[in-house]
C-alpha cells in the first residue's frame, strides 16, 4: 500500500491498517489517547458508548474510518468534544458525510469507500496547501525596517 492510500477492503473483504498520518490512524491515535488518559478499556469505552469492542480495535488500528455518526458515540462515550465536528455548520467534513447518508441508494460500503478517497483527497490537498505556504514563506523577500 502506497503512502497516499487508505484501508480498503481487499478480494477477501478484510482491509489493512492504513499508513502513519493518515486520518484513519489520526483518529486511532487520538482514541488511544483518550483510553490511556482515561484509564478506559476498549470494552469499557464499548458499554459506555454502544460501539462494539471489535469496531473500537478495528479504528485504533486505523483499519477503518469512522462515521460521524461512529465517531460522535465514541467521544459521548468519553465524554469529549469531537473537535467540533457536533453539527455540519463549518466543518466540510461533516457537510459531505451528512450529504452522503442523505442519499438512499448508497449502500454504508459505498459511503465508506467515498468517505475514504473524499478524506484522501483532502488530506492531499490540506499537505499541498501548506507546502505551497512554506515555500512562500522561504522566498519572501526580507522585510527592511527603517529607525
Amino acid at each position: 500500500m502506497s503512502a497516499n492510500t487508505f484501508a480498503t477492503p481487499n478480494i477477501a473483504g478484510t482491509t489493512s491498517a492504513a499508513p502513519a498520518g493518515s486520518v484513519p490512524q489520526q483518529f486511532g491515535d487520538w482514541l488511544e489517547n483518550q483510553l490511556a488518559s482515561k484509564r478506559m478499556t476498549q470494552r469499557q469505552l464499548a458499554d459506555r458508548s454502544g460501539v462494539d469492542h471489535s469496531t473500537i480495535s478495528r479504528l485504533m488500528r486505523g483499519d477503518r474510518v469512522p462515521s460521524l455518526e461512529t465517531a460522535q458515540r465514541l467521544a459521548t462515550g468519553l465524554r469529549e468534544p469531537l473537535f467540533g465536528v457536533t453539527s455540519g455548520e463549518g466543518n466540510p467534513i461533516a457537510r459531505v458525510e451528512h450529504a452522503l447518508r442523505a442519499d438512499k441508494i448508497l449502500s454504508e460500503s459505498q459511503i465508506r469507500a467515498l468517505m475514504s478517497q473524499y478524506l484522501l483527497v483532502r488530506q492531499r490537498d490540506v499537505a499541498q496547501a501548506a507546502a505551497m505556504a512554506a515555500k512562500r514563506a522561504a522566498i519572501a523577500p526580507p522585510v527592511l525596517v527603517r529607525r
